[in-house]
């Protein structure tokens, strides 16, 4: 049905920037049900380009070359959820709960940390919105196309 009424080009690169901007502004939040607001948007993006990935697949391959690309598209995506995590720990540094936070730090020394881990947290992001936001293919040029 959206084959008929949209662009398939045109929406995936719509999808693409509202991607980016999730893993860009993700860091910056300051408000729990903001960030809920955001994940749920940024999960939309994601949602949908892995639907349309997929829907290209399988109009582009036919027969046991379709399998192997499948299975290809989701060996990547397995790839993505080990390797990313590994490439972001260092810039994590745990979860600190009320407790310690009141017996350790005054409110000053709290804020402080909030922001350094903010800061830390900001680079990996963007290059996570910088890769999604691009969508190069191999030969390095856009893999979709906006008017």
């Amino acid at each position: 049905m959206s084959r008929r009424f949209l662009n398939r080009q045109l929406l995936t690169g719509v999808l693409s920037l509202i991607t980016a901007a999730y893993f860009a502004l993700l860091p910056q939040i300051n408000s729990l049900p903001v960030a809920y607001g955001l994940a749920a948007i940024g999960g939309v993006g994601l949602g949908n380009q892995v639907a349309i990935a997929v829907t290209w697949i399988i109009e582009m391959w036919s027969g046991r070359v379709l399998a192997a690309a499948l299975q290809a598209l989701q060996l990547a995506y397995g790839l993505g959820t080990i390797v990313g995590p590994l490439i972001v720990r260092p810039h994590l540094f745990g979860y600190m709960n009320a407790t310690e936070v009141a017996e350790v730090m005054s409110v000053q020394e709290y804020s402080q940390k909030v922001a350094q881990r903010r800061a830390s947290l900001t680079g990996p992001f963007i290059i996570s919105a910088c890769f999604v936001g691009t969508g190069k293919d191999k030969n390095g040029k856009k893999s979709f196309h906006l008017p």
